[in-house]
């Protein structure tokens, strides 16, 4: 859905693919989370789907901003909420 937020049209198997594909290389303990190593690794393997590098780099890191944003939320509201 960020592809069409976008303006993209990408195939929704492909990306399963490699959403999966880039959290299992994000488990190589190279960076902090897995920061910078997730989204050179989605914008390699989208090149090979025919995405644009700037559209597959954008999408990832709106994703990343968006799970950072979330799980501050939540933490806030736990303890908030204690």
């Amino acid at each position: 859905m960020m592809f069409l937020a976008f303006g993209a049209s990408v195939n929704y198997v492909p990306v399963m693919i490699i959403i999966s594909t880039i959290t299992i290389i994000s488990l190589i303990p190279i960076s902090i989370g897995g920061l910078g190593i997730r989204e050179s690794g989605a914008v390699l393997l989208f090149l090979g789907y025919g995405v644009e590098a700037s559209l597959s780099a954008s999408v990832l890191l709106f994703y990343a901003v968006m799970r950072y944003i979330l799980a501050f939320i939540f933490i806030v509201y736990g303890f908030i909420k204690k």
